[in-house]
């Protein structure tokens, strides 16, 4: 039988995994940009708008890493720009 509670307490976990994850990612972001504003870093940095925000379990810790943004192919570059 369908029972939301126990479904609702198997996918807390998950859901507050995915909470800090976004928390953790928006913190590290020191910058507004788009639809994503923070009061204290009103202004874009370039150097952020080059890289991605990663976070990835290490064992049992949360690590946020700041990647390179893979270089556009030329073809979807055109396509983009047009």
């Amino acid at each position: 039988m369908y029972n939301p509670g126990c479904h609702q307490a198997l996918d807390l976990r998950p859901l507050l995994t995915v909470a800090l994850c976004v928390t953790l990612g928006a913190l590290e972001r020191k910058e507004s940009r788009g639809g994503h504003t923070r009061e204290d870093y009103p202004k874009t940095d370039p150097d952020l708008g080059k890289v991605n925000v990663v976070l990835r379990m290490r064992g049992d810790d949360l690590m946020v890493e700041q990647e390179p943004i893979p270089v556009m192919p030329d073809d979807l570059r055109e396509l983009v720009e047009s």
